[in-house]
Protein backbone atom coordinates (compact mmCIF):
# COMPACT_ATOMS: atom_id res chain seq x y z
CA UNK A 1 0.00 0.00 0.00
CA UNK A 2 1.29 3.56 -0.77
CA UNK A 3 2.27 5.95 1.86
CA UNK A 4 -0.01 8.48 3.04
CA UNK A 5 2.33 11.46 1.26
CA UNK A 6 2.46 9.31 -1.71
CA UNK A 7 -1.84 8.38 -1.86
CA UNK A 8 -2.14 12.56 -0.99
CA UNK A 9 0.09 13.42 -4.22
CA UNK A 10 -1.79 10.88 -6.03
CA UNK A 11 -5.13 12.19 -5.28
CA UNK A 12 -3.72 15.59 -6.39
CA UNK A 13 -2.78 14.34 -9.91
CA UNK A 14 -6.30 12.61 -10.36
CA UNK A 15 -8.18 15.94 -9.56
CA UNK A 16 -6.58 17.51 -12.44
CA UNK A 17 -6.35 14.72 -14.75
CA UNK A 18 -10.38 14.12 -14.00
CA UNK A 19 -10.30 17.91 -15.88
CA UNK A 20 -12.69 19.22 -12.74
CA UNK A 21 -13.60 22.60 -13.24
CA UNK A 22 -11.10 25.04 -12.17
CA UNK A 23 -11.57 27.68 -9.67
CA UNK A 24 -10.15 28.80 -6.53
CA UNK A 25 -11.50 27.03 -4.10
CA UNK A 26 -10.25 23.39 -6.29
CA UNK A 27 -7.01 25.09 -6.95
CA UNK A 28 -6.37 25.55 -3.57
CA UNK A 29 -7.35 22.43 -2.91
CA UNK A 30 -4.77 20.98 -5.11
CA UNK A 31 -2.17 23.44 -3.86
CA UNK A 32 -2.69 22.46 0.07
CA UNK A 33 -2.28 19.03 -1.08
CA UNK A 34 1.11 18.99 -2.71
CA UNK A 35 2.21 21.67 0.04
CA UNK A 36 1.07 18.92 2.96
CA UNK A 37 3.22 16.02 0.65
CA UNK A 38 6.34 18.16 0.77
CA UNK A 39 5.67 18.29 -3.55
CA UNK A 40 6.70 21.60 -3.31
CA UNK A 41 7.52 21.77 -7.08
CA UNK A 42 4.30 20.35 -8.15
CA UNK A 43 2.71 23.22 -5.69
CA UNK A 44 4.66 25.58 -7.13
CA UNK A 45 3.27 24.65 -10.67
CA UNK A 46 -0.37 24.92 -10.11
CA UNK A 47 0.82 28.30 -7.77
CA UNK A 48 2.08 29.27 -11.01
CA UNK A 49 -0.85 28.00 -13.31
CA UNK A 50 -3.87 29.85 -11.29
CA UNK A 51 -5.67 32.92 -12.79
CA UNK A 52 -6.51 33.99 -9.80
CA UNK A 53 -4.46 33.81 -5.75
CA UNK A 54 -5.97 34.67 -2.38
CA UNK A 55 -4.28 34.67 1.05
CA UNK A 56 -4.75 30.70 1.65
CA UNK A 57 -2.93 30.02 -2.12
CA UNK A 58 0.35 32.10 -0.57
CA UNK A 59 0.10 30.74 2.72
CA UNK A 60 -0.60 27.17 1.44
CA UNK A 61 3.45 27.57 -0.54
CA UNK A 62 4.74 29.12 2.41
CA UNK A 63 3.76 25.90 4.18
CA UNK A 64 4.77 23.94 2.05
CA UNK A 65 8.16 25.49 1.37
CA UNK A 66 8.88 25.88 5.27
CA UNK A 67 7.72 22.08 5.34
CA UNK A 68 11.17 21.23 3.37
CA UNK A 69 13.22 23.47 4.88
CA UNK A 70 13.35 26.03 1.93
CA UNK A 71 12.64 28.98 4.35
CA UNK A 72 14.34 31.34 1.73
CA UNK A 73 11.95 30.50 -0.72
CA UNK A 74 8.89 30.55 1.51
CA UNK A 75 9.94 33.89 3.03
CA UNK A 76 9.82 34.81 -0.67
CA UNK A 77 6.36 34.33 -1.28
CA UNK A 78 5.35 35.66 2.28
CA UNK A 79 7.12 38.86 1.09
CA UNK A 80 4.90 38.52 -2.49
CA UNK A 81 1.77 38.22 -0.33
CA UNK A 82 -0.66 41.35 -1.43
CA UNK A 83 -2.39 40.61 2.09
CA UNK A 84 -1.65 38.65 5.06
CA UNK A 85 -4.09 37.10 7.55
CA UNK A 86 -3.07 35.58 10.81
CA UNK A 87 -2.72 32.54 9.17
CA UNK A 88 -0.25 33.59 7.37
CA UNK A 89 1.83 35.24 9.62
CA UNK A 90 1.62 32.06 11.99
CA UNK A 91 2.91 29.66 9.19
CA UNK A 92 5.84 31.88 8.26
CA UNK A 93 7.16 32.51 12.09
CA UNK A 94 6.71 28.64 12.18
CA UNK A 95 8.93 28.00 9.40
CA UNK A 96 11.65 30.26 10.77
CA UNK A 97 11.38 28.52 14.57
CA UNK A 98 11.50 25.12 13.06
CA UNK A 99 13.81 25.80 10.70
CA UNK A 100 16.46 26.79 13.05
CA UNK A 101 16.03 30.33 12.48
CA UNK A 102 14.92 31.51 16.06
CA UNK A 103 16.02 35.54 15.71
CA UNK A 104 13.83 35.28 12.20
CA UNK A 105 11.13 34.10 13.73
CA UNK A 106 10.91 36.61 16.57
CA UNK A 107 11.57 39.56 14.66
CA UNK A 108 8.84 37.92 12.18
CA UNK A 109 6.69 38.07 15.59
CA UNK A 110 7.36 41.64 16.59
CA UNK A 111 6.47 42.92 13.14
CA UNK A 112 3.13 40.82 13.30
CA UNK A 113 2.45 43.04 16.59
CA UNK A 114 3.12 46.45 14.88
CA UNK A 115 0.95 45.78 12.67
CA UNK A 116 -1.69 45.53 14.38
CA UNK A 117 -2.17 41.53 13.39
CA UNK A 118 -3.81 39.45 16.17
CA UNK A 119 -1.56 37.16 17.82
CA UNK A 120 -1.84 33.12 17.54
CA UNK A 121 -1.26 30.28 18.98
CA UNK A 122 0.87 29.44 16.21
CA UNK A 123 2.90 32.65 16.43
CA UNK A 124 2.75 32.40 20.51
CA UNK A 125 3.94 28.78 20.39
CA UNK A 126 7.03 29.25 17.76
CA UNK A 127 7.93 32.33 18.94
CA UNK A 128 8.24 31.02 22.52
CA UNK A 129 10.42 27.86 21.24
CA UNK A 130 12.37 30.32 19.38
CA UNK A 131 13.45 31.96 23.09
CA UNK A 132 14.09 28.47 24.35
CA UNK A 133 16.29 27.78 21.56
CA UNK A 134 18.38 31.40 22.23
CA UNK A 135 18.02 31.03 26.04
CA UNK A 136 16.29 33.69 26.06
CA UNK A 137 14.35 33.46 29.62
CA UNK A 138 13.59 36.96 29.87
CA UNK A 139 11.67 37.28 26.43
CA UNK A 140 9.99 34.26 27.00
CA UNK A 141 8.68 35.27 30.54
CA UNK A 142 7.85 38.58 28.77
CA UNK A 143 5.60 36.09 26.09
CA UNK A 144 4.15 34.72 28.76
CA UNK A 145 3.12 37.97 30.79
CA UNK A 146 1.57 39.20 27.19
CA UNK A 147 -0.85 35.87 27.42
CA UNK A 148 -1.71 36.45 30.91
CA UNK A 149 -2.29 40.44 30.04
CA UNK A 150 -4.60 39.47 26.83
CA UNK A 151 -6.56 37.01 28.53
CA UNK A 152 -5.60 33.84 26.39
CA UNK A 153 -5.95 30.46 27.72
CA UNK A 154 -2.78 28.31 27.68
CA UNK A 155 -3.86 25.42 26.33
CA UNK A 156 -1.81 21.92 25.83
CA UNK A 157 0.59 23.28 22.86
CA UNK A 158 1.19 27.06 24.60
CA UNK A 159 1.80 25.46 27.94
CA UNK A 160 4.07 22.48 26.75
CA UNK A 161 6.01 25.45 24.53
CA UNK A 162 6.43 27.32 28.19
CA UNK A 163 7.60 24.44 29.92
CA UNK A 164 9.93 23.55 27.10
CA UNK A 165 11.20 27.15 27.62
CA UNK A 166 11.82 27.67 31.26
CA UNK A 167 13.93 24.49 31.65
CA UNK A 168 15.76 25.02 28.60
CA UNK A 169 16.64 28.61 30.45
CA UNK A 170 17.11 27.07 33.67
CA UNK A 171 14.14 28.02 35.49
CA UNK A 172 12.67 25.00 37.03
CA UNK A 173 10.73 27.34 39.05
CA UNK A 174 8.54 28.86 36.33
CA UNK A 175 8.35 25.67 34.01
CA UNK A 176 6.78 23.79 37.20
CA UNK A 177 4.86 25.99 37.98
CA UNK A 178 3.38 26.27 34.63
CA UNK A 179 3.20 22.48 33.89
CA UNK A 180 1.31 21.84 37.85
CA UNK A 181 -1.16 24.35 35.74
CA UNK A 182 -2.08 22.47 33.03
CA UNK A 183 -5.36 20.83 33.40
CA UNK A 184 -4.36 18.85 30.43
CA UNK A 185 -1.28 17.56 29.40
CA UNK A 186 -0.10 15.59 26.63
CA UNK A 187 3.53 13.30 26.40
CA UNK A 188 4.67 16.08 24.62
CA UNK A 189 4.40 18.04 28.18
CA UNK A 190 5.72 15.46 30.45
CA UNK A 191 8.92 15.10 28.34
CA UNK A 192 9.13 19.05 28.29
CA UNK A 193 9.21 18.83 32.36
CA UNK A 194 11.41 15.42 32.58
CA UNK A 195 13.94 17.24 29.84
CA UNK A 196 14.32 20.30 31.87
CA UNK A 197 14.33 18.58 35.07
CA UNK A 198 17.54 16.26 33.29
CA UNK A 199 18.86 18.95 31.44
CA UNK A 200 19.45 20.94 34.34
CA UNK A 201 20.89 17.93 37.02
CA UNK A 202 17.74 17.60 39.06
CA UNK A 203 17.78 13.54 38.23
CA UNK A 204 16.07 12.62 41.74
CA UNK A 205 13.28 14.78 40.61
CA UNK A 206 13.23 13.76 36.87
CA UNK A 207 13.13 9.92 37.89
CA UNK A 208 10.25 10.52 39.86
CA UNK A 209 8.42 12.30 37.44
CA UNK A 210 8.79 9.68 34.88
CA UNK A 211 7.54 7.02 37.20
CA UNK A 212 4.41 9.52 37.79
CA UNK A 213 3.63 9.46 34.02
CA UNK A 214 3.98 6.08 33.78
CA UNK A 215 2.06 5.38 36.60
CA UNK A 216 -0.86 7.26 34.87
CA UNK A 217 -1.08 5.60 32.12
CA UNK A 218 0.72 8.02 29.96
CA UNK A 219 2.73 5.81 27.52
CA UNK A 220 6.56 6.89 26.78
CA UNK A 221 7.64 7.41 23.95
CA UNK A 222 11.49 7.81 22.13
CA UNK A 223 11.87 11.31 23.64
CA UNK A 224 10.63 10.43 27.13
CA UNK A 225 13.67 7.40 26.80
CA UNK A 226 16.03 9.73 25.49
CA UNK A 227 14.81 12.09 28.38
CA UNK A 228 15.79 9.64 31.01
CA UNK A 229 19.10 8.23 29.35
CA UNK A 230 20.04 11.72 29.74
CA UNK A 231 18.69 11.81 33.50
CA UNK A 232 20.50 8.88 34.37
CA UNK A 233 24.33 9.68 32.27
CA UNK A 234 23.90 13.21 34.00
CA UNK A 235 23.74 11.61 37.47
CA UNK A 236 26.01 8.17 36.65
CA UNK A 237 22.97 6.16 36.94
CA UNK A 238 24.28 3.17 34.85
CA UNK A 239 22.12 0.46 36.54
CA UNK A 240 18.93 2.57 35.98
CA UNK A 241 19.96 3.54 32.41
CA UNK A 242 20.54 0.04 31.22
CA UNK A 243 16.77 -1.04 32.80
CA UNK A 244 15.29 1.97 31.03
CA UNK A 245 17.39 1.56 27.61
CA UNK A 246 16.42 -2.79 27.68
CA UNK A 247 12.61 -2.72 29.29
CA UNK A 248 10.85 0.40 27.31
CA UNK A 249 12.54 -0.54 24.04
CA UNK A 250 10.47 -4.28 25.11
CA UNK A 251 7.38 -3.15 27.00
CA UNK A 252 6.40 0.11 24.73
CA UNK A 253 7.94 -0.62 21.10
CA UNK A 254 10.13 1.97 21.71
CA UNK A 255 12.32 2.11 18.25
CA UNK A 256 15.98 2.36 19.73
CA UNK A 257 17.56 5.40 17.75
CA UNK A 258 21.17 6.73 17.68
CA UNK A 259 20.37 9.59 20.36
CA UNK A 260 19.61 6.63 22.33
CA UNK A 261 22.80 4.63 21.72
CA UNK A 262 24.61 7.66 22.69
CA UNK A 263 23.36 8.43 25.69
CA UNK A 264 24.07 4.67 26.81
CA UNK A 265 27.53 4.70 25.36
CA UNK A 266 28.46 8.07 27.11
CA UNK A 267 26.76 6.48 30.64
CA UNK A 268 28.33 3.54 30.08
CA UNK A 269 31.99 4.92 29.25
CA UNK A 270 32.46 7.68 32.19
CA UNK A 271 31.46 5.21 34.54
CA UNK A 272 33.59 2.68 33.23
CA UNK A 273 32.26 0.10 31.41
CA UNK A 274 34.13 1.05 29.08
CA UNK A 275 33.99 -2.81 27.18
CA UNK A 276 30.57 -2.67 27.73
CA UNK A 277 30.36 0.46 25.69
CA UNK A 278 32.07 -1.08 22.66
CA UNK A 279 30.33 -4.26 22.79
CA UNK A 280 27.01 -2.05 22.56
CA UNK A 281 28.14 -0.13 19.55
CA UNK A 282 28.79 -3.41 17.85
CA UNK A 283 25.25 -4.56 18.79
CA UNK A 284 23.77 -1.44 16.92
CA UNK A 285 21.38 -2.11 14.21
CA UNK A 286 22.22 1.45 12.22
CA UNK A 287 25.61 2.92 11.59
CA UNK A 288 27.44 4.58 14.97
CA UNK A 289 27.75 7.56 14.10
CA UNK A 290 31.13 10.38 14.67
CA UNK A 291 29.32 11.64 18.49
CA UNK A 292 28.88 7.81 19.45
CA UNK A 293 32.20 7.00 18.69
CA UNK A 294 33.60 10.43 20.20
CA UNK A 295 31.68 9.38 23.31
CA UNK A 296 34.07 6.59 23.63
CA UNK A 297 37.26 7.96 22.75
CA UNK A 298 36.05 10.69 25.05
CA UNK A 299 35.44 8.32 27.45
CA UNK A 300 38.58 6.30 26.96
CA UNK A 301 40.75 9.46 27.54
CA UNK A 302 39.32 9.41 31.16
CA UNK A 303 39.79 5.85 32.12
CA UNK A 304 43.46 5.54 29.85
CA UNK A 305 42.28 2.70 27.46
CA UNK A 306 44.39 3.26 24.96
CA UNK A 307 43.58 0.07 22.76
CA UNK A 308 39.74 1.45 22.71
CA UNK A 309 41.05 4.40 21.84
CA UNK A 310 42.82 3.78 18.73
CA UNK A 311 40.00 1.92 17.59
CA UNK A 312 37.31 4.52 17.99
CA UNK A 313 40.04 7.15 16.47
CA UNK A 314 40.09 4.76 13.42
CA UNK A 315 36.48 5.16 13.03
CA UNK A 316 35.72 8.52 13.41
CA UNK A 317 38.87 9.29 10.97
CA UNK A 318 36.29 7.20 8.41
CA UNK A 319 33.24 9.29 9.40
CA UNK A 320 35.60 12.72 9.82
CA UNK A 321 38.62 12.31 8.71
CA UNK A 322 39.74 16.99 8.75
CA UNK A 323 38.42 17.12 12.66
CA UNK A 324 41.57 17.49 14.06
CA UNK A 325 40.86 17.27 17.59
CA UNK A 326 40.23 13.27 17.36
CA UNK A 327 43.80 13.36 16.48
CA UNK A 328 44.53 15.48 19.37
CA UNK A 329 42.64 13.55 22.03
CA UNK A 330 44.63 10.67 21.55
CA UNK A 331 48.43 12.22 20.86
CA UNK A 332 48.00 13.81 24.14
CA UNK A 333 47.01 10.38 25.62
CA UNK A 334 50.19 9.56 24.31
CA UNK A 335 52.04 12.23 25.26
CA UNK A 336 50.83 11.56 29.07
CA UNK A 337 51.93 8.14 29.27
CA UNK A 338 55.14 9.42 27.57
CA UNK A 339 55.16 7.46 24.21
CA UNK A 340 56.78 10.04 21.87
CA UNK A 341 56.96 7.70 18.84
CA UNK A 342 53.00 7.11 18.91
CA UNK A 343 52.70 11.09 19.22
CA UNK A 344 54.85 11.83 16.09
CA UNK A 345 52.84 8.72 14.25
CA UNK A 346 49.21 10.50 14.91
CA UNK A 347 50.84 13.91 13.79
CA UNK A 348 51.80 12.30 10.82
CA UNK A 349 48.45 10.95 10.28
CA UNK A 350 47.43 14.28 10.74
CA UNK A 351 49.76 15.81 8.41
CA UNK A 352 48.97 13.05 5.63
CA UNK A 353 45.18 13.86 5.64
CA UNK A 354 46.01 17.56 5.50
CA UNK A 355 44.07 18.00 8.87
CA UNK A 356 44.14 21.61 10.20
CA UNK A 357 43.58 22.12 13.90
CA UNK A 358 41.44 24.91 14.73
CA UNK A 359 42.85 27.58 17.12
CA UNK A 360 41.58 28.11 20.75
CA UNK A 361 40.26 31.40 21.03
CA UNK A 362 37.94 33.23 23.36
CA UNK A 363 36.10 37.53 23.39
CA UNK A 364 35.93 39.75 26.27
CA UNK A 365 34.01 42.21 25.95
CA UNK A 366 35.31 45.70 26.57
CA UNK A 367 33.34 49.11 26.62
CA UNK A 368 30.25 47.20 24.38
CA UNK A 369 32.39 45.98 21.95
CA UNK A 370 32.99 42.61 21.73
CA UNK A 371 37.03 41.50 21.33
CA UNK A 372 38.16 37.96 19.96
CA UNK A 373 42.08 36.72 20.66
CA UNK A 374 43.42 33.54 19.23
CA UNK A 375 45.56 30.68 20.97
CA UNK A 376 49.18 32.41 20.35
CA UNK A 377 48.60 35.50 19.75
CA UNK A 378 51.15 38.01 21.52
CA UNK A 379 49.29 41.68 20.50
CA UNK A 380 45.65 42.64 20.52
CA UNK A 381 45.25 45.82 18.26
CA UNK A 382 42.62 48.10 19.82
CA UNK A 383 42.69 46.78 23.66
CA UNK A 384 46.44 47.57 24.69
Amino acid sequence: MASSPMRSCFSGLCFRVLGLEANLHAENSLLGFYSRCCCVDDAQKVFDEMAERDVVSYTALVSGYSKVGDVKSAMEIFDLMPERDVVSWGAMISGFAQNGFPEEALCLFQEMQAVGVPISEVALVSSISACASLGLRSLGLWLHAFIIRRGIAIGVFTGTALVDMYGKCGDLGCASQVFQSMNEKSVATWNSMIGGLAMNGSVTKALSLIEEMVGRGIEPNEVTLSNVLSACRHGGLVNEGRHYFDKWSREYGILLNLDHYGCMVDLLGRSGCLDEAYRLIQSMPMEPNEVIWGALLGACKIHGNLILAEEALKRLVELDPANGGNYVLLSNMYAELGRWKDVERVRAMMRDETVVKTRGCSSIDLDSVAHEFSAGEESYPGVL
